[in-house]
């Protein structure tokens, strides 16, 4: 069976972000900077705080709709025609809802969302710079080139060496992982984020969301993909049916059920679960853990498991990780660990958790 590992690590309070374009910008940070990741199964780049209110009815009917649809074919860059004829409304019509409600025009609105598309591109391939403007509908690398720079105050080159790692390398199955190798990465090695509810496009069904992992990484046809979807529904405990399903329909507990349907679609050897239960009761909590337990069991995944919750850390790993700081200061199997602790961080993390539980008793 494929060995958990569990990181113990120190929280760090971030500041809010003071505006959509901000949220955004940390979301695509969060996904394209994971250097284990590298999760291109969807890009991920639409704008949080506009969704949100698209999806809560903030936003006018009209501009709700025109604002879904952009970011529904984001991959495919529409012309605002397309869009300002799907939301049933005159181009000038458009323009004069989008500065109404949002503050800025159609276009700028649509091109600002091309901008993070493409500064996502870049952090998570190689793709030279003209590959990308055409990928995110701008007429020319130059003019990718001085709209990046405006609007991120960096180069796409610039962007990318910041991005590589100092020092150190990983190895799966004996094979060096390069940087930029992202098909050996996608393929084997897949993300569970803490926050389902913010990692999964409100714009889109769950099966859009499940199928990009498949159109970008495989040859199955539309029926095959759809098979496979409704299998891995299945696998996690959801219904076939919930393909059709948004995001808003979801309980917090399906919404971790499609998050990590979305990891295990295309077979990998190890899945990276950042917190994956910290946002759910307790209840809806040990269901998700005897899930991914049942899932290691049937499909011989190996986990790297990010928690402070040492019951769970207890329960579900074969070895630990404790770090502080950012640094590894005691690792081993988790009963010597727990038994046995040498480093005085570990003691106290043990004690402390040991004074829980008989506090509970």
């Amino acid at each position: 069976m494929a060995d958990s590992y569990v990181v113990d690590r120190d929280r760090q309070s971030a500041g809010s972000a003071t505006s959509a374009m901000s949220l955004a910008l940390d979301l695509i940070r969060d996904r394209a900077g994971d250097a284990l990741a590298h999760d291109v199964s969807t890009l991920f780049v639409y704008d949080t705080a506009d969704a949100r209110r698209a999806e809560s009815g903030a936003l006018s009917p009209r501009l709700g709709r025109a604002v879904r649809y952009m970011l529904k074919y984001i991959e495919e860059p529409v012309t605002l025609r397309e869009v300002s004829q799907h939301a049933g409304v005159s181009l000038r019509s458009l323009d004069r809802m989008f500065h109404r409600e949002l503050g800025v025009s159609a276009g700028q609105y649509y091109r600002r969302l091309r901008l993070i598309q493409s500064r996502s591109l870049a952090l998570e391939t190689s793709m030279p710079t003209h590959e990308i403007a055409t990928r995110t509908g701008f007429s020319s690398a130059a003019t990718l080139a001085r709209a990046f720079k405006i609007q991120f105050g960096s180069t796409i080159s610039e962007i990318r060496r910041r991005t590589r790692p100092d020092s150190g390398s990983i190895y799966l199955n004996e094979r060096k992982l390069e940087h930029y190798d992202n098909k050996h990465r996608v393929l084997n090695i897949r993300m569970v984020f803490q926050n389902s509810n913010e990692s999964l496009n409100p714009g889109i069904t769950l099966g859009s969301i499940l199928e990009e992992p498949l159109k970008l990484n495989t040859r199955l046809d539309n029926q095959a993909r759809i098979a496979k979807v409704e299998q891995t529904l299945k696998l996690v405990g959801l219904l076939p049916e919930h393909r059709f399903f948004y995001r808003h329909m979801l309980s917090d507990g399906q919404r971790q059920r499609v998050a990590l349907a979305r990891a295990i679609i295309l077979n990998p050897q190890v899945i990276v679960a950042d917190e994956p239960f910290a946002a759910l009761d307790p209840s809806v909590r040990s269901q998700t853990v005897n899930l991914l337990m049942e899932l290691q069991r049937e499909l011989g995944l190996g986990f790297i498991f990010i928690s402070h919750n040492l019951g769970i850390v207890r329960h579900i790993s074969d070895k630990i990780l404790v770090m502080k700081q950012g640094k590894v200061v005691e690792s081993g199997k988790t009963d010597v660990i727990f038994h046995w602790p040498k480093d005085e961080y570990t003691k106290k993390l043990v004690h402390a958790h040991q004074a829980l539980i008989n506090g509970q008793s």
